[in-house]
């Protein structure tokens, strides 16, 4: 997740809490500081990432029956369901898709929203779309859970070894060396 550390600082915090309701009140104290229009966080209602990330990190699986149906009525789901509806509903997050915001940069920088989901590959696109003065107010951060840091959907590119493979040992030696900090640095814009 993108977050704004200038407008998180503003509002008092120099991090971003790790469980859900901390980073709920340093939202909260976002939205206060960020004035009249502007949000704490962008989550376009046509996305499912989000409500996706935060069924995750309930710790329930998301199928049952035999992963046959959604375990959507489980009380863990629920309960992440009432958490997302819940930024909507506190005025923490605008409702409106992702086509009504023309350019997620400018929105970020403007301070429209201070927290943004993405993944690592949008970080070539915050370090090449936000001016030179914005590059020191803005920061990456695993999305908080409901106790802790929790899991997050996955996306982008996914690196797999089919269990058929011939040569399981070179594909795994280049799914290690892929996945190392630097080696993903090095293709990173």
């Amino acid at each position: 997740m993108f977050y704004r550390t200038d407008l998180l600082a503003r509002a008092g915090y120099d991090a971003v809490p790790q469980d859900w309701a901390g980073w709920k009140r340093a939202m909260h104290a976002v939205k206060r500081t960020a004035g009249d229009g502007n949000y704490a966080i962008l989550m376009p209602v046509n996305e499912f990432e989000q409500l996706l990330t935060f069924g995750l990190q309930t710790g329930e699986p998301l199928l049952r029956d035999n992963d046959s149906r959604g375990n959507f009525s489980s009380p863990a789901f629920v309960s992440a369901l009432a958490f997302y509806k819940s930024l909507f509903d506190e005025g923490l997050a605008p409702t409106m898709s992702a086509t009504q915001i023309s350019n997620v940069w400018d929105e970020f920088s403007r301070g429209f929203f201070s927290f943004y989901f993405s993944g690592p590959w949008s970080v070539g696109d915050f370090r090449r779309r936000l001016s030179d003065a914005m590059q020191a107010n803005w920061a990456t951060v695993g999305v908080p859970g409901p106790d802790g840091p929790g899991a997050s959907a996955p996306g982008g590119s996914s690196l797999i070894v089919f269990d058929s493979s011939p040569r399981k040992d070179a594909a795994w030696r280049l799914v290690r060396y892929l996945s190392q900090v630097d080696t993903q640095a090095r293709f990173t814009p």
